[in-house]
């Protein structure tokens, strides 16, 4: 499932990269 997500957050990891987005941690 590969959603418009990683424009918002472009995260090195795909599933994962949902929880990066609710909670962005740099």
């Amino acid at each position: 499932m590969r959603r418009p997500f990683k424009a918002t957050a472009p995260t090195k990891e795909g599933p994962r990269s949902n929880r990066d987005i609710r909670v962005p941690r740099v």
